[in-house]
């Protein structure tokens, strides 16, 4: 197995463990290109692709599950699970989001269906999703560079950002559930709170893609640089990992194109961090050495 160049501290806690190939997921051929992965309950791990069947489930050994959602996506993106299991996923090309219980049934749909908007009940070309601890979700609307803030109800909550956004290519939120975004064209992130104060603005970051949130700790996939940066709640890198997720990675390449960052990162419970790889054709999984 090859062994990762970057340590996750956030995860190995205070210890500096390195973290080694685990293998892929066992993707069906029918899999297209796949744009998220997000873990869920019951050490499920859940795949959003591009393909005949858009929401693949794998247990915890790569072994691959069931899938549904045929027929009902037209451009998947961003997916995450809330604290009850439930998933969440974003169909930019429909311009919704929409909301499934564990089993696979949908729940809800946000925004209308094929048709983009810009006031309250409506996205364009929404990117990602963050579930909240009390339930409140926030949508990275990139359409209209905005995030939106819906209550648990669903009801259109509040929005903020626009005019600050360039792009919000990405959403993520911690315990104190601080909102983090990714502005890629900017080379920033962004950090506001639940109410939409912004209390952070961290520049430099190269072409911010994805993020995850773990712990105390933001992993950053910088696109542009075919990197993953590690932040501390303030902003300040702590490591940078430039190898280890495809043959064609080492540590000597200092650039490549702007699509060859990880699409999409998660990590589960037992703290096996999963990788959509450069050109979405594989999840792989990490573990501590």
């Amino acid at each position: 197995m090859k062994t990762l160049l970057f340590c996750l501290a956030s995860i190995a806690a205070a210890s500096d463990e390195a973290y080694v190939d685990a293998g892929p997921l066992a993707l069906p051929e029918t899999a297209g290109p796949i744009a998220a992965v997000a873990a869920g309950l019951k050490d499920r791990i859940y795949v959003f692709n591009r393909g005949e069947v858009p929401i693949l489930v794998f247990n915890s050994e790569g072994g691959f599950i069931k899938g549904w959602g045929r027929g009902l996506f037209v451009t998947p993106q961003g997916m995450r699970v809330d604290m009850l299991g439930n998933l969440w996923t974003a169909d930019s090309g429909n311009h919704v989001v929409r909301k499934f219980a564990p089993d696979g049934s949908l729940i809800r749909t946000y925004g209308e269906v094929g048709v983009p908007g810009d006031g309250a009940g409506h996205f364009r070309d929404p990117k990602d999703i963050a579930v909240g601890w009390l339930g409140r979700v926030y949508v990275a609307d990139a359409g209209n560079s905005r995030v939106v803030r819906l209550l648990r109800d669903g009801a259109f909550s509040a929005e903020f950002g626009r005019g600050r956004l360039g792009t919000a290519s990405s959403v993520a939120i911690d315990a104190r559930e601080r909102i983090y975004i990714a502005d890629g064209g900017n080379s920033r992130v962004f950090v506001f709170t639940p109410e939409g104060k912004r209390v952070g603005e961290w520049p430099g970051l190269g072409s911010p893609f994805g993020l995850l949130v773990i712990g105390e700790q933001l992993l950053v996939s910088d696109a542009g640089a075919s990197r993953i940066l590690q932040l501390d709640m303030k902003g300040s890198v702590q490591n940078e990992w430039r190898a280890g997720l495809n043959a064609r990675w080492s540590a000597d390449l200092p650039a490549a194109s702007p699509a060859s960052g990880p699409r999409s990162m998660t990590v589960d419970k037992q703290g096996k961090l999963y990788l959509v790889d450069a050109e979405g054709k594989s999840v792989r999984g990490y573990v501590k050495r």
